[in-house]
């Protein structure tokens, strides 16, 4: 995933999932498009607050497939480029929560 700070490029290599034994405070939802031309990535993030059984704020960032078409250095043939952050309207202890109520995407990273 590359993201932008300053006019930087900045890669990150992985995907956090975790949290604490009451609240997932990392998940991730990977959509892609019915004919599988598209992908996008969500990522949702909730800040400490002041234990991790408590409610607070989560932030999304979404970040959408991209090709390397020119092949820059640096990048690779694919990629995921961020595009932009939003924060829930409220807050939540797990971030599966925000996923459902903010944007209908469910409360696990899993299909059954």
């Amino acid at each position: 995933m590359f993201h932008s700070d300053a006019g930087v490029d900045h890669e990150d290599l992985h995907l956090l999932v975790g949290g604490g034994a009451d609240c997932q405070l990392h998940d991730f939802r990977l959509l892609t498009s019915s004919n599988a031309n598209s992908a996008q990535l969500i990522l949702a993030d909730r800040e400490p607050g002041t234990s991790y059984a408590d409610a607070a704020n989560v932030h999304f960032n979404y970040y959408v497939l991209s090709e390397n078409s020119a092949e820059s250095p640096g990048h690779p043939m694919l990629y995921f480029n961020w595009y932009k952050s939003q924060s829930a309207r409220a807050q939540y202890c797990d971030v599966n929560r925000a996923f459902d109520q903010e944007l209908h995407l469910g409360t696990t990273s899993s299909n059954p």
